[in-house]
């Protein structure tokens, strides 16, 4: 993965269900050194030399995935160091990594647009709240980001997966890749911020 640099962010997932964020601290040829972000070090503790993990690191280039092993396990700087192992079968619980933010966003549907807030986005979907009832699990809906928030206003069409009283989530569907890029390099800003 040679298009890697340091401080480049990243999620470690493992096939027993534990998904470990991080960001790039060293790394060679083969080998990276990956800082465990502090909401993961519990999980981190419980990882062990040589277990199985698909890494996926956020480069200037778009997402990189490679299966790797864990050779060396968190030490005291709070850090665990990958081997890279593409003949590794590892089993992937999530392709994007996912933020909280709070920006604005418009929902439209039927024709009318609804104003949104986001709670959390990932370059998959977006979980929001709003005050409006008016939306149906299942239904497509067209979501409208904001030039303030990204470099030009973004228009994408999602499903509604999940209601639960005004929390809404929304999976992306037919994202181009020009689009993609918008939302997740938006969202790897804003967790080098969070990690500033």
């Amino acid at each position: 993965m040679e298009e890697i640099r340091r401080n480049d962010t990243a999620e470690l997932i493992f096939s027993d269900n534990i998904t470990l964020r991080g960001i790039v601290s060293d790394f060679s040829a083969n080998r990276i050194v990956f800082l465990i972000m502090d909401d993961s070090v519990a999980e981190a503790r419980k990882i062990k030399a040589l277990s199985n993990l698909l890494v996926v690191v956020n480069t200037d280039y778009g997402l990189k995935k490679t299966y790797s092993s864990v050779i060396e396990e968190l030490d005291e700087n709070g850090c665990i160091t990958v081997e890279n192992n593409p003949s590794v079968p590892v089993i992937q619980k999530r392709e994007f990594v996912r933020i909280s933010s709070d920006i604005t966003f418009k929902i439209k549907k039927d024709g009318m647009l609804f104003n949104c807030t986001c709670l959390n986005i990932s370059g998959g979907g977006i979980a929001f709240n709003t005050s409006e009832t008016y939306f149906k699990l299942n239904e497509r809906v067209q979501i409208i980001f904001q030039s303030k928030d990204f470099e030009q206003d973004i228009a994408v069409e999602a499903i509604i997966h999940l209601i639960d009283k005004n929390k809404i989530v929304a999976r992306y569907v037919g994202l181009n890749k020009y689009d993609e890029a918008k939302i997740v390099k938006y969202v790897f800003k804003k967790s080098a911020k969070k990690l500033r």
